[in-house]
This record gives structure tokens, C-alpha cells and sequence, in this order.
């Protein structure tokens, strides 16, 4: 398999994917690639031939010989030496998963100065790995928005590389809904209607309903609208950076973890900053506390009870609520 320069794949270059569950690979044809590429890789893709894919869709590859977090570290280029060190430690290493990714950045840190490489490595294809896994849980949860406030997910699988032996790993990636819009950094604003971008609160605030966190909604190439000529859809995209309940999580973690992400916090300020003028806080707060819950066992089922307001125990959260009234008058954001 051919790479330009900056890692992408050549336009017209056919990949194959082996998708879960399927004994044999799924052929595709690289349209374009979506450069610079950051944790991972995009392309535009079409199948081979006629199946019950789109004729377009996006493939997200997590490789970590080409993921930006490498040049962190200029002096550990990759290699298929060092990659197949760290992929043999792994398959020696059966609880390799179970270290939290923060304690092994911290080894990483700590040892600068006498890093292995395979450590390096390693790390990088932790958080590629991490990223990949989330993305697919979140997509599974969040199964009611597909096709609506957020892509449609087609699978998931690994890239199956070529030559024969040039790498250790089969990097893992995902097929989704290509959405052939423009994203809300740049929108022309005086397009974006509270019609086309309202439908974002329900769609966000149903996130935590369903045990999903998505914790990059401050960045405004996550949100996009389609079709771009006259767009009529918003689209929530990009959940690399997601966040899971755990079964085991409880109320209070999970209430925590919620608080410190605050996804409906971020959509309201980011699309401030795009609009110019202030959005109405009781808007984005009801509609959060709508769709919220914290029982484990509704996750992923498509319930939507509404909030009763004369149970204060019901009531949306007051950090939530205390922080978004005070962001009002942060400056930030002018009233033109």
C-alpha cells in the first residue's frame, strides 16, 4: 500500500477491510483523503462492488504510525522493528488493556530521558486503540440518533495492509455516514437558522440520557450541517474523544463525569461564538434535563420521560445550570 508524504493513501488505491464477524475482507476504492490528519486518518471511500454499502462513505482508520501525537516525539520515528516489539509485549501481556491509559502517559512522562521505543509505541497505539473503542461503543448507544443528529454507522474492523509483513499490526477502523455538508466553522451565519441548529440541544442532551459523553463538541468541525448548498441537517460527528458509562459506574461518578464534560455547556458556547449574540440558557437547560437520567439500566434504551420540576431531586443540575448563567456575562461573547 502506497502513502503520500503526509501518511494519506493515494486517491484511486483500493483497501480492504475485514469487518467484524466476516471471514472474508471487503474490498474499496480511496476517493479522497480528508488532510492534515490528526489522531486519525480519514478518507472518502466507495465500494468495490455492489453491496449493501452507500456508494459513498467515510473510512476512519486509527493507525498510530501516522497519528499527529508522533511528533511529539521526533526522535522516535516509526519503524516496523519497534512496532513489532510493542506488539509482541502486548501479546505476552494478557491484561495489557487493563492499565489506565493516564498511568501509562504518566511512565511515559516520567522516563524522557531513557524511553524505550517500544514504549512510545506502545502509548500511541493505546490511544488509538482507546479512541477506536469509543467511537464504536458510542455509535452502539447512541443507535436511535443514527441516520438523524448524528452519522449512520455501517461497521467496524481492521485495515488490512499491504504488503504482506510490512507492518505488525492491522490498524483498526470504522465505516460511517459520509455527510457531504459544510461544518459549523464554515457556515456562512447568516444561514444558520435556529431552525436548522436547534435540533442540536435534543440530539445533544439525549447523549447523557444514553450513557454517552462526547466531550469535543467545543470544536466546531464537530458540528455540520447537509446538504451544503441549502442545508436542512445538523450533524453531530466525531466521537473519538467520547466518553462510556460503565455499568458499574455509579450515580455519582457518572454525575461527575457529566459535570466535568458539560456537552450541552459546550454546544450553547460554540455556537455562540459562531452566531455572534447570546442564546437563551432556559432553552438548553430544560431540554438537558428532559433527556437526562442516571440509571444504568436505561442505557441505550429509547426512553425520554419527561422532567417533573416540582421534585427538586429532579431538577437539572445547579452546577450545570450555575455555570452557564454565569458564562453569560463572560465577555466572550458580543450581544452584535
Amino acid at each position: 500500500m502506497v502513502h503520500e508524504k503526509d501518511g494519506a493513501i493515494f486517491a484511486n488505491s483500493p483497501v480492504s477491510l475485514l469487518l467484524n464477524d466476516e471471514t472474508t475482507p471487503t474490498s474499496f476504492y480511496v476517493l479522497r483523503s480528508f488532510t492534515p490528519f490528526t489522531k486519525s486518518q480519514v478518507y472518502l471511500v466507495r465500494p468495490d462492488a455492489c453491496t449493501a454499502f452507500p456508494t459513498q462513505l467515510i473510512l476512519k482508520v486509527y493507525d498510530p504510525r501516522f497519528s499527529n501525537g508522533r511528533l511529539e516525539r521526533k526522535n522516535f520515528p516509526w519503524s516496523l522493528h519497534v512496532e513489532s516489539q510493542a506488539t509482541q509485549m502486548r501479546a505476552q501481556d494478557d491484561s495489557w488493556e487493563d492499565t489506565p491509559l493516564h498511568d501509562l502517559w504518566t511512565r511515559v512522562m516520567l522516563c524522557e530521558e531513557h524511553l524505550e521505543p517500544w514504549l512510545w509505541e506502545h502509548y500511541l497505539f493505546r490511544w488509538q486503540w482507546r479512541s477506536f473503542k469509543a467511537e464504536v461503543e458510542a455509535y452502539h448507544r447512541l443507535a436511535q440518533l443514527q441516520g438523524r443528529g448524528i452519522p449512520k454507522f455501517y461497521g467496524y474492523g481492521k485495515l488490512l495492509l499491504t504488503p504482506s509483513g510490512s507492518r505488525a499490526i492491522d490498524p483498526p477502523a470504522v465505516l460511517v455516514e459520509y455527510i457531504p455538508g459544510v461544518t459549523l466553522s464554515n457556515i456562512n451565519s447568516k444561514r444558520l437558522f435556529p431552525c436548522l441548529y436547534q435540533p442540536l440541544i435534543p440530539t445533544v442532551a439525549s447523549f447523557e440520557k444514553c450513557g454517552v459523553l462526547h466531550r469535543d463538541i467545543c470544536n466546531p468541525t464537530n458540528i455540520m450541517f447537509t446538504p451544503r448548498e441549502a442545508p436542512q441537517r445538523a450533524v453531530i460527528i466525531d466521537f473519538g474523544c467520547s466518553l462510556t458509562r460503565d455499568i458499574r459506574k455509579s450515580d455519582k461518578e457518572w454525575a461527575e463525569d457529566v459535570d466535568e464534560a458539560d456537552d450541552i455547556a459546550s454546544l450553547r458556547l460554540t455556537l455562540q461564538r459562531k452566531l455572534r449574540f447570546k442564546l437563551d440558557v432556559r432553552e438548553f437547560t430544560v431540554n438537558a434535563a428532559s433527556f437526562s437520567t442516571t440509571d444504568p439500566r436505561e442505557l441505550g434504551q429509547d426512553k425520554t420521560e419527561a422532567v417533573d420540576f416540582t421534585d427538586d431531586t429532579e431538577a437539572p443540575r445547579l452546577s450545570l445550570e450555575r455555570k452557564i448563567t454565569a458564562e453569560l456575562d463572560d465577555g466572550l461573547i458580543g450581544d452584535g
